[in-house]
């Protein structure tokens, strides 16, 4: 169930992307991270990923670093 939910959610990421270029840097390195911290966690971690002393959903973790890791690249491309 939780893999259906993810795949949902890249896909219709995917379908945002495709309007902006999806061969960038930055959207290609965002996608990656998120694809590998929610399917790879599932698989090494059990579905959790211990964060001090917290065990946090893979798809939740990956959620919240694709959109720090977005704020950050958005600053690095603005200096």
């Amino acid at each position: 169930m939780e893999l259906y939910c993810f795949g949902s959610i890249v896909v219709q990421g995917m379908s945002v992307l495709q309007e902006q270029d999806i061969l960038s840097s930055k959207n290609l390195s965002i996608l990656a991270s998120v694809l590998m911290i929610g399917i790879g966690g599932n698989y090494a971690f059990g579905g959790y990923i211990p964060f001090f002393n917290y065990n946090i959903p893979c798809i939740a973790f990956a959620s919240i670093f694709g959109i720090i890791l977005d704020l950050i690249l958005i600053k690095k491309d603005k200096a």
